[in-house]
């Protein structure tokens, strides 16, 4: 068979080599029908995919080849013997990777490897398999292969890579005819980078007194740079491990939040980290802390004494005590001394002397071996034995000794004991509270007496201390030594005037008022050091001069000379050494003359040949003695100036005028301006009196404005000439309005001005003239206005009101104006008329219309008198809203305007009408179907129709093509439109309006797009209480009002909820409702809590309905207190069984509680005594004993509950049979011998156990099985506080309480239930100790646990 084959391969080979070139594209040609899928998969390669060129090929060399022909028609069938190119074919097509489509995506969480055997699946091959795995790049050992068992699936993932470290994932696909042209390790690789993908799963931790060590299981994957970072409350503690456990040292005591995170060199993970709290206990120092005094042979002793707060194991050597540290200031960090004490040794003395300070201070600290308590509060050592207060009753008495001022010091020692070191500090201040000198005096010493000397100042001042060893007592208030003498001010001051020889002499005479031991004011005493000051002073308060006078003299003398001004005042003073006592008010000297104006001055105006005359008279007003005011007398130095001043207030001219004088005379010349004033004041030297008011020297001839003015107005030659008259109104004498008379440099002056009060032009007109002409020119605007004044020289008089020059003539606006609308060439054409209203028309008047957009003019036309119409077309730039005015000008200005009118506003757009809105809710989104007539019977070219959305009140626009646009434009012809409520706000409202343009008609009413919607809540809500399987389930229904015309509505939601302690409602949890459901059932035993309220709303989506009331889940169902309840009880012990009748009937959760109460004898007041919980319904039973501490008098009572929902209780009911009030003596020997040999039954049980827990060194524990168990003890259960686990409490009002032991706990600081049955009765045992038990173990010196727990 062979040989033939290779026979025909030779021949074909010649003849294709003959013709392949030229038959090719023939062949091609031929087949190209064929050619449409040659890769046997449906995928059509291009062009350049195929090579029909015949490969070399040879069998004894490669007997297989890769050509695409080989999955083309051509080589399959019978057609493939006759094609040379099929000989090298495989019999099955080869898998690529490009056939898988494999891509590989990874992170530190993960791989995840996606491929696609569609290709692969469509080759027909047999036994397909497909293995994908992953290693290490460089390594040959798969760390994980998963067999595809779906071939139709697409990825595979594996969880957990190391990051940094590439992988490879490969996809190995086999079959039945497996060729070397396969590829069966398809590989990509990937490098994850990033932290740890998560941290450890849970968290373990123990510990000792200053240490904890903490372990948790590994992460996965193990990778080389994983490490683990410790952190307590937060912080990282020590470099991170690679181990999974940790030890932290040296730990100071608290409560500790001990995580754990795992890391790597790309950083840390961000999952949860796992976390317990650990508290590290502490050492507590000693407590009733007591100090006693005592004063011995004069010595003070302190005896301090205290005990131990804590109870340390007998058993352990390790060292123990207590450290006394002395302090010798509160500043102090490290202690001045420190003693130790044995754990015994709990009490010590010291004696005050010169080594201890007097504000030495203690603190008392336990040690145990290392660890060292905190310290006591600073204590006083000594110095709260005594309040260390300053002397009492300290007065200061000053006296007068042989001339010398002393200071007699007494007090009274505030202490009542004395002792060794006690005594008083006398301290000298200065007034500055600079210290002068110290004086100690020792007790019993209580006076001392002070002399004035010259060390010492006037103001010294003295305070007392009571000082003791060290130490001082707050001061004393300070105490004046001297200055408490009074240096009261000279009294009965007189000052004497005199003038003599033209001088004018000053006296001034006082009093002493001085008051001391031992002196008087009589002239033959005085005191050394003492007298009078007396000061001289200017105005400014300078001082001139200053004399002292003794205390026998009471009077000085002063003259006015060249050092001494006019207005000198004087000031007297008591002075002792150095101070100054209280000084009199200054008065003047001199300045008692007064200097008084000039009186009934007279000014007088004339006209002597044009040149007006002004005379200034007055009269002196001096009283002094020895002057008159006659002509004949005078004094020197003193006279009256007469000062001219300008409008400004600046001097002109001054002029002094001997008092023989009274008058002075001024002419108005060039240098003395119109309104020029005159003072009148009576000098003396350069001092000068009180000044008269100014006057005016020449203005009191007033400047009035012109009268009688008139305005004429007269038309000529179409120029409008204006005529101004007037009449003068000068009154002075010699003159008169006559034409004939006039007054040189005065005159009326004519002023013209603009609208903008600018001066135009000015004319002076003479007073022999009264009138003037203007012309309406270019030169003066239409508004021109003119004011008349009289002048003389540069000065004006009054003006005239303004008044108007040319606009007397009003300019009135056009009337009758009348719109017509003309529809031109498809063009809306509006034609305005007017008239006139202006009576006298002349040349230059206009009329002017406005065209207005908004604010804005956007066209002025001017038209002269002759015409009275215009006309406007619509369109750029007149538009719809363009408005028009009209205004009658002249000259440029404008005068009256008509309002705004409407150019083409005559045109009504109605709005479309029979508007209707419908609703429908579809997949979560409530939809609005708007739908309208139009009202426009004729349509025209621009005509549209506008939707406008409107959200309260306000329009947005936007837009045509913007999406969620609030204005639409909708074509005429459309009467419908639709809107979704999650893109509309709810509460929009639309109105419909017809437009032309950007013009719109008037809008229709508003009307809501959902808010018509009813919102309101479910109604008919009902809860129905069931119990199914024991557990209480409560049903839920209620009625849905939201359904629409389409039979679509919006779900419901029911929102649980739980109250707070602050009364606040914080949702637990929301539930979705289908809108055809009413119903729901929720059990208690799902997890929620029992005071549970509820609340309905509908969802619309984007927005919520009206959320109904809180409802009540479960609290609604009465709560009934147990029933049934039987006690039986004799003296000492009480057995209690109840069962609950609830009329749903039990269910999980139901509970019992049992109060425990005793009667106050004194207030006769119930005490609740003990709080007990039970939990399990089976519980209806408890045994109670007086023997173990419960009163004889004990009462119960019983409550249901359910989390913290408590039933009313029953009613009191004894726990105990009360005693006989009378027994037998027999009873009473029966009793004494029953509690004897119970008594020596309990000696001998104790000491059986005493001796095994000898021998064992361990206690040993029986515990019962509960969900509350109590904590272990050890030997050093007295240095960290017992685990005693307390049940939770809830007062009456439902709140828990931590303050009362369970009855039923072991460690109660009154054991109610006895540890054996008593009085042959089963009683309740729970959690005592039982010898059967393995416990064993104890803490270690260090405080940490060793042991089996």
């Amino acid at each position: 068979m062979w040989p033939v084959r290779r026979t025909c391969l030779v021949l074909l080979l010649v003849l294709q080599l003959v013709a392949g070139t030229a038959g090719q594209d023939e062949v091609r040609e031929e087949n190209s029908d064929i050619v449409k899928n040659v890769r046997g998969d449906d995928i059509v390669p291009e062009e350049l995919d195929y090579e029909y060129d015949i490969p070399i090929h040879d069998d004894f060399i490669d007997d297989l080849c890769d050509n695409p022909v080989c999955w083309s028609p051509l080589c399959s069938g019978a057609e493939e013997l006759d094609n040379i190119q099929c000989g090298c074919c495989p019999s099955t097509r080869p898998v690529k990777m490009t056939d898988i489509d494999l891509t590989v995506s990874c992170d530190t969480s993960g791989a995840v490897v996606r491929y696609n055997l569609t290709n692969v699946l469509g080759f027909g091959l047999e036994n397909l398999t497909v293995v994908i795995s992953y290693h290490m790049e460089g390594e040959q050992d798969s760390l994980d292969r998963k067999e595809v068992e779906d071939l139709e699936d697409t990825e595979i993932s594996w969880p957990g890579l190391c990051s940094g470290v590439s992988y490879k994932f490969c996809v190995e696909v086999t079959h039945a005819d497996m060729s070397k042209l396969d590829e069966q390790n398809m590989c990509q690789a990937c490098t994850p980078h990033g932290p740890p993908a998560s941290n450890p799963s849970s968290l373990l931790v123990s510990g000792g007194l200053t240490y904890l060590s903490a372990s948790w299981p590994a992460v996965s994957p193990q990778c080389d740079d994983l490490t683990y970072q410790v952190l307590l409350n937060g912080v990282t503690q020590d470099q991170p491990t690679d181990k999974t456990s940790h030890m932290i040292s040296f730990l100071d005591p608290g409560l500790y939040n001990v995580s754990v995170r795992a890391e790597n060199n790309e950083g840390h993970s961000t999952q949860p980290l796992p976390s317990t709290l650990y508290t590290i206990r502490e050492i507590t120092p000693p407590v009733d802390v007591q100090v006693t005094h005592a004063v011995v042979n004069g010595s003070l002793t302190t005896q301090l004494r205290w005990n131990k707060s804590i109870e340390l194991e007998e058993e352990s050597i390790t060292r123990r005590g207590y450290l006394l540290n002395l302090y010798t200031s509160e500043e102090e960090d490290v202690p001045r001394l420190t003693e130790n004490f044995t754990w015994d040794e709990m009490e010590t003395s010291f004696i005050f002397d010169s080594s201890l300070s007097w504000n030495t201070k203690f603190s008392l600290q336990t040690f145990f071996g290392n660890h060292k308590s905190n310290e006591t509060e600073l204590t006083e050592l000594f110095s709260n034995a005594i309040e260390l207060s300053p002397p009492e009753l300290v007065t200061v008495r000053n006296v007068v000794i042989n001339d010398t001022l002393a200071a007699v010091i007494d007090w009274v020692t505030s202490v009542d004991d004395g002792f060794e070191g006690l005594g008083v500090s006398i301290t000298l201040w200065t007034k500055d509270n600079s210290e002068l000198y110290s004086v100690s005096v020792s007790n019993p010493q209580n006076t001392t007496t002070v002399t004035l000397e010259n060390d010492l100042p006037w103001d010294t001042m003295v305070t007392l201390r009571t000082s003791v060893g060290d130490a001082l007592s707050q001061g004393t208030e300070p105490i004046e030594l001297f200055s408490a003498l009074e240096l009261p001010a000279p009294v009965n001051m007189t000052v004497t005037h005199t003038v003599e020889n033209d001088t004018l002499t000053v006296e001034v005479e006082w009093k002493d008022a001085i008051v001391v031991d031992g002196y008087t004011t009589d002239q033959g005493l005085s005191i050394d050091g003492m007298g009078t000051v007396v000061k001289l002073w200017d105005e400014e308060r300078n001082l001139l001069r200053s004399e002292k006078v003794p205390l026998s003299e009471n009077s000085a003398v002063f003259t006015l000379d060249g050092e001494l001004p006019w207005n000198t005042q004087f000031t007297l003073q008591t002075f002792a050494m150095e101070h100054e006592g209280d000084k009199t008010d200054a008065e003047d000297l001199f300045s008692g003359v007064a200097l008084t104006a000039p009186v009934n001055m007279t000014v007088t105006h004339t006209v002597e040949n044009d040149t007006l005359t002004v005379e200034v008279e007055w009269e002196d007003a001096i009283v002094v003695d020895g002057y008159t005011a006659d002509q004949g007398l005078s004094i020197d130095g003193m006279g009256t100036v007469v000062k001219l001043w300008d409008e400004e207030s600046n001097l002109l001219r001054s002029e002094k005028v001997p008092l023989s004088e009274n008058s002075a005379v001024f002419t108005l010349d060039g240098d003395l301006p119109w309104n020029t004033q005159f003072t009148l004041q009576t000098f003396a030297m350069e001092h000068e009196g009180d000044k008269t008011d100014a006057e005016d020297l020449f203005s009191g001839v007033a400047l009035t404005a012109p009268v009688n003015v008139t305005v004429t107005h007269t038309v000529e030659n179409d120029t409008l000439i204006v005529g101004v008259e007037w009449e003068d109104a000068i009154v002075v004498d010699g003159y008169t309005a006559d034409q004939d008379l006039s007054i040189d440099g005065m005159g009326t002056v004519v002023k013209l001005w603009d609208e903008e009060r600018n001066l135009l032009r000015s004319e002076k007109v003479p007073l022999s003239e009264n009138s003037a002409v203007f012309t309406l020119d270019g030169n003066l605007p239409w508004n021109t206005q003119f004011t008349l004044q009289t002048f003389a020289m540069e000065h004006e008089g009054d003006k005239t009101d303004a008044e108007d020059l040319f606009s007397r003539v009003a300019l009135t606006a056009p009337v009758d104006i009348l719109v017509e609308y003309l529809v031109i060439d498809d063009t809306l054409t509006a034609q305005i008329s007017w008239a006139h209203s202006v009576q006298d028309v002349f040349s230059g008047l206009h009329t002017s219309i406005d065209l207005w957009d908004g604010d804005t003019i956007i066209n002025t036309t001017t038209l002269p008198h002759t015409e009275n119409s215009f006309s406007c077309a619509l369109g750029s730039p007149v538009s719809w809203h363009t408005r028009f005015t009209l205004h009658t000008t002249a000259m440029h200005t404008k005068g009256g305007q008509t309002g705004f009118h409407q150019i083409f506003g005559g045109f009504r757009l109605s709005p479309p009408g029979d508007i209707s809105v419908k609703h429908s809710y579809r997949n979560g989104v409530l939809t609005a179907i708007v739908t309208w007539e139009n009202a426009i019977e004729e349509q025209f070219v621009g005509l549209q129709t506008v939707l406008n959305l409107v959200i309260d009140d306000g329009r947005t626009k936007r837009s045509e093509n913007n999406e969620g646009q609030r204005t639409l434009f909708i074509s005429y012809e459309e009467t419908e439109a639709s809107f979704k409520s999650s893109e509309l706000p709810w509460n929009t409202k639309f109105t419909l309006q017809s437009a032309v343009g950007d013009n719109r008609g008037p809008e229709s009413e508003p009307l809501d797009l959902f808010s018509e919607v009813d919102l309101d809540p479910p109604g008919d809500i009902s809860v129905t209480p069931e119990v199914v399987d024991e557990a209480l389930t409560a049903v839920i229904s209620w009625n849905n009002p939201n359904v629409f015309e389409d039979m679509t509505g919006p779900p419901v939601k029911i929102k649980l909820w739980d109250e707070t302690e602050d009364g606040e409602m914080k949702m637990i949890e929301e539930i979705i409702i289908p809108n055809d459901e009413n119903q729901i059932r929720i059990s208690l035993d799902e997890g929620y809590p029992w005071q549970t309220k509820f609340s309905l709303q509908a969802d619309f989506g984007t927005i919520k309905g009206i959320e109904s009331g809180y409802v009540d889940l479960f609290n609604h169902m009465q709560l009934t207190p147990p029933t049934n309840i039987t006690i039986t009880a004799n003296q000492s012990t009480s057995e209690v069984e109840w069962s609950h009748s609830l009329e749903l009937g039990q269910f999980r959760g139901l509970g019992t509680i049992l109060n425990i109460w005793v009667l106050d004898p004194s207030s006769s007041n119930l005490t609740l005594l003990n709080q007990t919980f039970l939990p399990d319904t089976l519980d209806t039973s408890a045994v109670f004993s007086a023997v173990s501490g419960l009163p004889q008098q004990a009462g119960i009572t019983l409550q249901s509950y359910v989390g913290t929902c408590q039933s009313n209780q029953t009613d009191l009911m004894a726990l105990f049979t009360p005693l006989a009030l009378k027994q037998t003596q027999l009873n009473r020997i029966l009793l004494i011998v029953g509690l004897t040999c119970l008594l020596i039954l309990y000696i001998l049980v104790t000491a059986y156990c005493l001796r095994m827990v000898k021998r064992k060194g361990t206690y040993q524990l029986k515990e019962k099985k509960e969900k509350r168990t109590p904590g272990k003890f050890s030997e050093s259960d007295h240095l960290l506080p017992t685990g005693t686990v307390k049940p939770p409490l809830l007062s009456e009002d439902g709140s828990y309480t931590t303050e009362q032991e369970s009855i039923v706990s072991d460690n109660s600081m009154a054991n109610l239930v006895p540890n054996t049955p008593y009085l042959g009765e089963s009683m309740i045992t729970l959690n005592k100790f039982n010898d059967d038990d393995d416990f064993m173990g104890n803490f270690d010196e260090d405080g940490s646990f060793i042991g089996d727990y």
